[in-house]
């Protein structure tokens, strides 16, 4: 498993049209795809930037294939519009410790 990080901040005054957007847009984009298994967007407590989007995939190649889709383009550049300093990583499994 993988998961797709974006840090961000919302531009001032443009909150509630970056959340239509998200809504109307942004997370469908992302949500049509099978191999999405989860997408999240939390507020964050410390750290880099005042929010935090996930998206859970498989693997690499399921990000390549929503990456290389003809509508992320006008997505992304939709979502900057309302964003700034945005940073982006990945996180890979290792491993799962259970507590049972």
């Amino acid at each position: 498993m993988i998961v797709y990080i974006f840090e961000y901040e919302i531009n001032s005054g443009m909150e509630q049209a970056y959340w239509d957007f998200m809504k109307a847009a942004g997370a469908p984009f992302w949500l049509q795809f099978p191999e999405v298994k989860r997408y999240e967007v939390y507020s964050k407590i410390g750290g880099h930037g005042s929010f935090e989007g996930r998206v859970e995939l498989e693997n690499f190649a399921d990000f390549e294939k929503i990456w290389s889709h003809p509508d992320l383009s006008y997505i992304s550049q939709k979502t900057a519009g309302f964003t700034h300093n945005t940073q982006r990583r990945f996180l890979v499994l290792d491993k799962v410790f259970d507590s049972k």
